[in-house]
């Protein structure tokens, strides 16, 4: 359509209603190519995804892990399920059989594992030149018209953040007894204390009376939904694994669990329940083509929830209580890092792959493994670095999907400083996190965030996410210096 022709179509009243979906549509236009072109592009598309798709076969059907004995010696034969489960044990002769046998199939693999994470990135590159952006990080980022700062400064905000980091590392090493951190002692939680089982009814208690900061309203509403059976709660046979919310417009949201009972579930259900009353609110409040929301902001409303749960907990919990304070810290603190930094690390690694990829320079395994092993070294200090730590890009399928995992830190810093509003201000800040529920996709998130009182294109809402866990890495140092932990079983 001629341009002047459809900036008219725009300025027509009878469209107001659509006036964003319009505009964006006008921002976009310099990227839209020629009708040929874009013929073209549209048939290719099935070819651009073979790397993808031959990843996903090779990952999921393909690649065999063999056997490994779990902590009572039993041989089993190891899945990624089964490998994540065993990186949990106390027992660190488990976690490192599981993790040296579950990741010397990548490296089996490495090369042709290089060739379609090569071949994936050099698609993405030839995707952004043809549609006329400067990169593909721009491109990526073009969508949601999110500027590359905002990338930038997440990156340098955590860089900044080292000392902490290593702190995190240290204390993780100190409460282990171990002489040196490995890769594979990461997530194992440091808590003695066994973990507290919940039946359904008692996690709903829990998530409602959790969320009590967020309003009487929101609660109600939620409360509401649990009655009117929004969650499939338990596993049967045929039902997919995990959890997630989904729904259509105008119908109920719907909330898939598994539910085995742990505080993981707890969390979970709180996670799934802020997206299932963001989508409850938007599609209240705005017309279909407006309701959708992006990922960007589909994040934050989840981990609002789970922030707060975490504060809930805490207050109910006995100053005197330290291993029961101790367990809830953990948990948060390795949500953290696992959330926050390490997708991070992971949104710095694509940066650089595809700014050699743009550059002409070839991603060898060789250059792969350098890459990922530098920046192993800054996000996880004081870690042992390996061959299998280095060739772990190969194994994230994340990386199929290029410049997505840095919304998931941005997202968990947004709601640490949203929840931080909500709990020193109390209403006003309230009120606006409702309204940027019931906001949807009706503008850029960017600018639905700044109503809501974060500005992601300034580090301000990174460093009150890292300044909460700095404060939670300290008082999880406070009650081990304290001797607290000193019971048997811990040490593994």
């Amino acid at each position: 359509m001629p341009p002047q022709q459809f900036d008219e179509l725009r300025a027509d009243p009878l469209l107001a209603p659509y006036q964003h979906m319009l505009d964006d549509l006008a921002r976009r236009r310099p990227h839209v190519r020629s009708a040929e072109i874009e013929q073209i592009l549209a048939q290719g598309a099935d070819v651009a995804r073979a790397p993808s798709d031959a990843f996903t076969a090779l990952d999921n059907a393909d690649l065999t892990f063999g056997r490994v004995r779990d902590e009572t010696g039993k041989e089993i034969e190891l899945t990624k399920a089964r490998h994540a489960l065993l990186l949990r044990s106390k027992d660190r002769e488990t976690r490192r059989r599981a993790s040296e046998t579950f990741m010397r199939s990548y490296l089996e693999h490495r090369h042709t594992l290089a060739a379609l994470h090569g071949a994936s990135v050099r698609g993405d590159v030839f995707q952004a030149r043809v549609r006329n952006h400067p990169s593909a990080r721009e491109e990526a980022l073009f969508g949601d018209n999110v500027p590359t700062a905002v990338y930038d400064t997440l990156i340098a905000s955590i860089h900044a953040a080292r000392p902490v980091l290593a702190r995190y590392m240290e204390l993780r090493r100190q409460v282990l007894g171990l002489d040196e951190l490995a890769a594979y002692d990461l997530v194992v939680p440091l808590s003695p204390e066994p973990e507290q089982r919940h039946d359904y009814r008692e996690g709903v208690d829990l998530v409602l009376s959790g969320l009590d900061l967020l309003g009487e309203d929101y609660v109600n509403d939620l409360r509401t939904g649990f009655a009117r059976r929004w969650v499939d709660v338990h596993e049967t046979k045929g039902k997919r694994s995990g959890a997630y919310s989904s729904g259509a417009y105008a119908a109920p949201p719907v909330i898939l669990m598994n539910w085995n009972g742990t505080m993981n579930d707890v969390f979970t259900l709180a996670h799934e329940a802020g997206h299932a009353m963001h989508s409850f609110y938007a599609d209240a409040n705005l017309p279909f083509h407006e309701a959708g929301y992006p990922i960007f902001l589909a994040e934050i409303a989840s981990t609002v929830n789970e922030v707060l749960l975490t504060w809930s907990l805490l207050e109910r919990t006995a100053e005197g209580d330290a291993l029961g304070r101790f367990a809830i810290l953990d948990r948060f603190a390795e949500t953290y890092y696992g959330t926050v930094v390490r997708q991070t690390m992971f949104a710095e690694y694509e940066q650089r792959v595809h700014e050699m990829a743009e550059s002409g320079k070839p991603l060898t395994v060789d250059v792969l493994n350098e890459i990922y092993g530098e920046l192993y070294e800054t996000y996880l200090p004081g870690v042992t670095i390996d061959d299998g730590v280095r060739v772990n890009w190969a194994r994230i399928p994340h990386f199929y999907r290029a410049f997505y995992v840095y919304q998931y830190a941005t997202g968990l810093s947004a709601a640490i400083a949203i929840a931080r509003a909500i709990r020193d201000e109390g209403e006003p800040s309230r009120e606006r996190y409702r309204r940027l529920l019931a906001s949807g996709g009706r503008d850029y998130p960017l600018l639905l965030l700044a109503e809501a009182g974060v500005d992601l294109t300034s580090p301000q809402p990174i460093e009150a996410g890292l300044a909460e866990f700095e404060a939670i890495v300290s008082q999880m140092e406070q009650i081990v210096a304290s001797g607290a932990l000193q019971k048997p079983g811990l040490v593994s």
